[in-house]
């Protein structure tokens, strides 16, 4: 009994013991299923935030990519621009500047649209290619280029859509200055469209992630999805928050990572989506841009539903597999047993696994356990030490994916991996490895693919060895060979290698281009005897000689003979190469071509010498002055100007000391300078005017111009203005009197219609007083007076010119001969007068009595001025003015003249009253003493006799007025006209006068003496009248009317009737009326006011004309 309680109770235990074990083993089998879930969560989710990170890494390199991308090609053209608005042909503006931009545009039209020059109004004022409606375009008032004005800086202008809305582009503009100042813009037009196609559209992640671009102010300049561009973010993107938040971010230029929510659309059904994104600016020029790169969160991690999925899959099997796993195990705890027996085997293979642990710790190589998603199963410490990492386990726990976190590129593992696959072993791979550090290395991949019996992949195993020394060693040698063999085939330089005995073994293709040859055709052949000059041979046999003897490069000069017979000049550097024993292998040459070189420096040599030429001849003077401020050089008419030479003025000290010695003047003169020569810039000229004291003493008017040249010397050019100031002051004068002469003629003119009436009623009312003298004593007062009026207002127009003169040869002295007496009674007692006259022929074209009124004036102004008496010379003579004369005194034509010199001992003149002397009305006489007309009658009778008038004086030195006539052949005896009896007739006559008072005058004097006359007021009714009126024997046209004047109003006639008589009057004179087109062949003329008597004498000369 007590062995069966025994047996029974160690039964009972031996149940209980199981049931705990069994209890144990199921707790522990939940425990690791639950283990396993929490690993697979947690997995998944490090694994996930991989994912979104690797994403993100992705979209900056490709944010950043295109970024760098935008930035340099806008910083290209950036620098382009700044050298084209830097060229003189693009600030001035001219043909040449079209000729660049044209050339600009041909070299960058892959790139930009258009290229376009605006000038400082902000008008286009060219573009290429040629665009008529852009052509004067403003864009001053848009807010871009105001900046741009203001900054002086490129700015980037706002986008521009076309018409259709299809194309959209942007201009990069960029300053143009000219001294300083804004002188307008060049720039480029740039398609966004193509800056998108190039830069922004190959950006794709996946299926669906893409790039797209924002402006500061929020426009959608580039985005895939359609209906966005060139609309604001706020209307596309309004109902997303996440989005307009982001993009206010971009509009502050700020950068950064981020999620938003948006609609995905697919087969009509949309969805919210979230997408992981990357933004940063892009800086173009004045303004920036942002780019974004966003790809939708479920692509991201599509891979990773697969592998969630796998996890499930395993961890149900598992969990179905262990509940198998207990059911057999109840049944086979035999087996149980038999794994513990065989544990002692295994004990056994330990420490053959030690050994092994040993080797795999200790060895050089690194080794490697990996699995074919990419995660190391267990590393040597060599491995960790040629990746950088601290320790194996380091290594092991940090790299998640060894194609992005090991290999520089991922490809190169997928190569690995098909090979393995293909092959199931790869030997000797050389890939690059990035170390944990950054730097990337070159290492030698072995490895295997550990397959179960299935023949799936277990894992991978295999040894790396860094080869990064041997492999930069390799690649410096590949790269030293590729440049010699560059080097030798592109460089500029001649190379040849020739045999020891002179056959040619290699030129280098500049050599073969030069020469006209190839490769085929110089090769083997004897170099001396085919390519050097015949009468160089023995020379160049020479230098061989002196290579091998002096085992030393040797420097020569020759020639060598193209295949089209053309010399080449060569400077060699000759050097022979050696064996290891010493024996000549074979030379070699380096040979620099100095054709064209000789060449130019002959052309400068020659440009040299005619720079001098002409720097000697020139008609300006010239100082060349170094940086130092010392004179280098001075040309020959610097030294003829100035009578100084280098010796004299070494320096700019020295010549300012000589040539401005008043200190005052001097101060200002080196102040102008220095400020000129600080703020000038290469080429500019700044012409700067002073008077200078030269070696003689006497003063001249320089102007200077100073060029600063490139070398940092400047030229000084120097020219005599000296005469030229003279000749423009005489010309003002003459201008002057000119304008005056032109007043005073209109006032003679109008003044001469009120006197023909008032002479010829006084005329006629003279004739019909009868025998009441008192009445006409009163008459004859008033022709009296106005004759005088006419007098006065012939001077007038004797000082305009635009008296009628009659020119015909009249000897001189003959004139004053005759007109000695009358002179003398001009004269005072106590003036002792001279008449001294030359014996020459002193013949010109003059009108006598224009002659007198010179002579009485003068002499009546060199009485006045000898109150107190003393000496008038009247001296005639002849002279001829050449070139050499009219340099030297700056007036008349070359020819003879007759001069007639009138001298007196008086008060003389001031400068300020020899400025106005012969200004109408100017007087130096007391009031009521002289009209100041009498010198402004001579001048303007001097001047319509083509003379010329000088005049000398000083006060107290008295005065000489030297009058110059041109020389004429001697005068024919002159006929005297036969006195015509003033008679009336019974013809018609055609009246055409706009002065009703003149009209009224005429009819009454025609009409008195028999004539029937027609009036008219104007030339157009003078046509009228003429055209219905027939029976017209003579018509008198006011040269001057309104309407048609009296030229058009004969013409219109002329055609009625081409045989019409007819007779001109006028206030105005000879050279005006042949400015209104009236010649005197043509047509009678008589100048106002008229005479009764000589018009009626006049008119029947006419009309007894056949």
């Amino acid at each position: 009994m007590g062995l069966w309680i025994g047996i029974s109770q160690g039964l009972q235990a031996g149940k209980e013991e199981k049931v705990l074990k069994r209890w144990l083993f199921l707790t522990s089998l939940l425990v690791f299923v639950i283990a396993c879930f929490y690993l697979f969560l947690t997995t998944y989710q490090r694994v996930r935030n991989d994912a979104i990170e690797e994403l993100n890494k992705q979209q900056t390199a490709h944010a950043r990519q295109a970024k760098a991308a935008i930035e340099g090609f806008f910083q290209q053209y950036i620098k382009m621009l700044h050298h084209l608005a830097r060229h003189d042909e693009i600030i001035g503006f001219d043909r040449a500047g079209k000729h660049t931009i044209q050339e600009f545009y041909e070299s960058s039209k892959d790139d930009v649209r258009s290229i376009t020059r605006v000038d400082a109004e902000g008008r286009f004022v060219y573009t290429v290619p040629d665009n008529k409606k852009y052509s004067g375009t403003d864009i001053s008032h848009r807010g871009f280029f105001q900046v741009m004005k203001r900054d002086l800086k490129p700015v980037i202008s706002d986008v521009l859509t076309s018409v259709k809305g299809d194309a959209r582009s942007m201009a990069l503009h960029y300053p143009v200055i000219r001294s300083g100042r804004f002188a307008g813009s060049v720039a480029v037009i740039v398609s966004i469209d193509d800056l998108a196609e190039k830069y922004l559209k190959p950006i794709r992640i996946g299926q669906s992630g893409y790039a797209w671009v924002l402006n500061r102010s929020g426009q959608e300049l580039y985005c895939p999805v359609p209906g966005h561009i060139g609309v604001s973010i706020y209307e596309t993107s309004g109902r997303f928050p996440s989005v307009i938040a982001m993009a206010e971010e971009m509009m502050k230029g700020k950068s950064g990572i981020t999620t938003y929510d948006y609609d995905y659309i697919a087969e009509k059904v949309t969805r919210k989506i979230v997408k992981h994104a990357v933004y940063m600016p892009i800086e173009i020029g004045d303004t920036f841009w942002s780019i974004v790169v966003a790809t939708p969160e479920d692509e991201a991690l599509a891979a990773m539903q697969g592998f969630r999925d796998r996890w499930f899959a395993i961890i149900g099997l598992l969990v179905a597999g262990l509940l198998v796993f207990v059911f057999y195990t109840v049944k086979s705890w035999a087996v149980v047993k038999e794994a513990h027996r065989r544990m002692e085997a295994e004990e056994a293979s330990l420490e053959s696994e030690a050994r092994y642990r040993s080797i795999f710790e200790n060895a050089v190589e690194g080794i490697y356990q990996s699995t074919p998603d990419g995660r190391f199963i267990s590393v040597n410490p060599a491995l960790a030490r040629i990746t950088g990492y601290d320790s194996p386990e380091e290594l092991v726990q940090a790299v998640t994916d060894i194609s992005r976190d090991i290999y520089a590129d991922p490809e190169d593992r997928r190569a690995f991996e098909a090979t393995l696959e293909r092959q199931g072993t790869v030997t000797n791979q050389e890939v690059r490895f990035r170390r944990r550090d950054g730097k990337v290395i070159w290492v030698s991949l072995n490895g295997r693919a550990v397959k179960d019996k299935d023949g799936k992949v277990f894992h991978y195993e295999g040894t790396v060895e860094d080869i990064t020394d041997r492999k930069i060693a390799q690649i410096m040698i590949r790269d030293e060979m590729e440049f010699n063999r560059t080097l030798l085939q592109t460089s500029p330089a001649f190379f040849v290698a020739l045999s020891a005995e002179g056959k040619t073994l290699l030129m280098n293709q500049s050599m073969l281009d030069a020469l006209g040859y190839t490769m085929e055709e110089v090769s083997g052949r004897d170099y001396v005897e085919n390519f050097a000059l015949s009468e160089e041979t023995a020379v160049v046999r020479e230098v061989f000689s002196r290579i091998v003897s002096s085992n030393e490069p040797v420097l020569c000069e020759n020639h060598v003979v193209a295949s089209d017979g053309r010399r080449l000049l060569v400077e060699w550097h000759g050097t022979p190469v050696r064996d290891e024993q010493g024996s000549l292998q074979y030379f070699f040459g380096v040979g620099i071509d100095l054709t064209e070189r000789r060449k130019a420096e002959d052309a400068l040599r020659s440009e040299t010498e005619k720079l001098q030429m002409l720097s000697e001849n020139a008609p300006v003077g010239m100082v060349l002055i170094n940086q130092e401020g010392r004179f280098t050089y001075v040309n020959t008419k610097f030294r003829e100007m100035f009578g100084y030479d280098l010796g004299d003025v070494p320096d700019g000290r020295s010549w300012f000391r000589k040539a401005y010695p008043d200190k005052q003047y001097r101060t200002m003169v080196i102040s102008t300078w220095l400020e000129d020569f600080v703020d000038a810039e290469p080429g500019e000229r700044k012409p700067r005017m002073f008077t200078v004291n030269c070696a003689d003493g006497k003063q001249r008017l320089i102007t200077f111009v100073t060029l600063r040249l490139t070398s940092g010397e400047h030229l000084m050019v120097c020219e005599d203005m000296t005469e030229l100031k003279r000749l423009e002051d005489r010309l003002r004068q003459s201008q002057k009197m000119e304008a005056i002469g032109n007043l005073a003629g209109g006032v003679a003119h109008d003044f001469n219609n009120i006197l023909t009436t008032i002479m010829g009623y006084g005329s006629l009312l003279q004739q019909e007083v009868g025998g009441n003298e008192k009445v006409r004593s009163h008459v004859e007062q008033i022709l009296s007076a106005a004759q005088k009026a006419a007098n006065l207002t012939q001077s007038l127009l004797a000082f305009s010119r635009h008296r009628t003169v009659t020119l015909k040869p009249l000897n001189l002295n003959e004139s004053l001969k005759g007109a000695e007496k009358l002179l003398k009674r001009l004269l005072t007692e106590d003036i002792d007068f001279r008449l001294v006259l030359t014996e020459k022929d002193t013949t010109i074209l003059a009108d006598g009595t224009e002659i007198d009124q010179i002579l009485f004036n003068l002499v009546s102004n060199a009485r006045d001025a000898m109150a107190k008496g003393g000496r008038l010379t009247i001296e005639t003579d002849i002279v001829e003015m050449d070139s050499a004369y009219l340099e030297a005194h700056g007036f008349g034509r070359p020819g003879e003249y007759v001069t007639i010199a009138v001298s007196d001992t008086g008060v003389g003149m001031d400068d300020a009253t020899q400025e106005r002397m012969f200004d109408p009305f100017f007087t130096t006489k007391e009031i009521g003493k002289g009209t100041g007309l009498g010198l402004a009658t001579v001048y303007g009778i001097v001047s319509q006799h083509n003379g010329y008038i000088n005049v000398y004086s000083e006060p107290g030195k008295g005065a000489t007025f030297r009058i110059f006539f041109p020389l004429a052949e001697p005068a024919a005896k002159e006929e005297q006209p036969d006195i015509v009896d003033v008679k009336g007739g019974s013809e018609t006559i055609l009246i055409a006068e706009d002065n009703e008072a003149v009209m009224t005058l005429i009819k009454k004097i025609l009409t008195k003496h028999g004539y029937h006359t027609l009036a008219a007021a104007d030339g157009e009714q003078a046509v009228d009248v003429f055209r219905n009126n027939g029976g017209i024997d003579l018509v008198i046209l006011d040269s001057v009317m309104p309407g048609k004047n009296g030229r058009e109003a004969y013409e219109e006639i002329r055609k009625i009737s081409p045989d019409v008589k007819a007779l001109f009057i006028s206030g105005h004179t000879r050279d005006t009326r042949l400015d209104k087109g009236i010649a005197d062949e043509e047509v009678n003329f008589l100048p106002k006011p008229l005479s009764p008597i000589k018009l009626l004498q006049t008119i029947r000369e006419i009309l007894d004309r056949t």
